[in-house]
């Protein structure tokens, strides 16, 4: 089955690590010109195998996105992928615009942390 998402972080099949956790995190909230959308309008949720024994990424499970790195899934091994959704409410009355911000993914090798 297609993961239930097409953003993904993957591990090199040649990592020499043999688990790597990943870690998100926003350089602030959206933002078009002067009219911003509150980080805490955002939120994410990443799994490691959507669609075959997992439901994948789901809105039941997603947490706001934050300025400070937030551990996703630990233990992903060469040649898999941490898959990521992302979910944005937008306020009622918010100025239409291009909103953007900068997600960052990092990864981190135990027992280093996010």
């Amino acid at each position: 089955p297609a993961p239930a998402t097409a953003y993904g972080v993957k591990v090199s099949f040649d990592s020499n690590v043999p688990g790597v956790t990943f870690c998100i995190s926003a350089n602030g909230p959206l933002q078009s010109g002067l009219n911003t959308i509150p980080i805490g309008n955002y939120k994410w949720d990443a799994d490691v195998d959507p669609g075959n024994i997992n439901p994948g990424p789901i809105l039941i499970n997603a947490v706001g996105i934050s300025t400070i790195f937030q551990q996703a899934d630990i233990g992903i091994t060469p040649g898999f992928a941490d898959y990521f959704r992302f979910w944005l409410t937008v306020p009622a009355g918010q100025p239409a615009g291009t909103y953007t911000n900068q997600i960052t993914f990092k990864g981190v090798v135990p027992p280093n942390v996010c």
